[in-house]
């Protein structure tokens, strides 16, 4: 049953929205976090340490429940995101298309293989994922060319699925809706729908959207 790690929202609503796909679900398990006084700061990893497993434990008793589990972890390197590093089976690492993002990778990647190296050997960088991308523009095109080169280096990839900017990508959280039943035809959702696509056969997704083939 694989985990994923992903630090963005909107995920979790594709999840909801696929279907075919079974119990493909968003759970967000907290753990008894607040025991250990968790600050959104940087940790220091220490390979004696259980405060990593904290997420792991309290996934385990219901973790056959269910197909997936995607893990939306917050945009900081804390104990928070370590936790939910050390129990994922994959981690897909989304990037705004500009330069301070870039910079902002270089230092995920440390801790993706400070958590590799103690606390979590299996964990695959599925991919980056380029958001607010404009095909249209030099910048976008200058990010995606260096973001590339980075995975290279990393051992991984940068997805071909970009996702366009969009105004229902904002405003349907406000609403309190998924962007597919508050814009279903923003091209963001389509952009996100050709996205999982491009990512079904790697986590074994035993369905398809309606841009691609059913998985059998």
């Amino acid at each position: 049953m694989p985990i994923l790690s992903w630090s963005a929202f909107v995920l979790g609503s594709i999840a909801t929205e696929i279907t075919g796909v079974g119990k493909l679900i968003l759970s967000k398990i907290i753990g008894d976090f607040s025991s250990q006084r968790v600050s959104p700061v940087v940790v220091s990893f220490k390979v004696s340490s259980e405060r990593e497993f904290i997420l792991k434990k309290a996934i385990a008793p219901v973790q056959e429940q269910y197909d997936y589990i995607i893990i939306d972890t917050p945009p900081a390197l804390n104990l928070l995101t370590a936790n939910a590093y050390a129990v994922s089976d994959f981690l897909i690492i989304p990037m705004v298309a500009d330069i301070l993002s870039l910079v902002g990778l270089s230092q995920l990647w440390e801790t993706v293989e400070s958590v590799r190296s103690l606390f979590n050997s299996e964990l695959k960088v599925l991919g980056i994922l380029l958001t607010r991308y404009n095909r249209r523009t030099l910048l976008s095109r200058d990010v995606d060319e260096l973001a590339a080169q980075l995975a290279d280096q990393m051992g991984t990839v940068v997805f071909k699925s970009k996702i366009r900017p969009g105004v229902a990508i904002a405003e349907a959280p406000a609403h309190g809706e998924s962007i597919f039943t508050y814009n279903p035809r923003s091209g963001a959702v389509q952009d996100y729908l050709e996205f999982i696509d491009e990512i079904a056969e790697t986590i074994h997704l035993k369905g398809g959207t309606e841009h691609g083939e059913e998985n059998e």
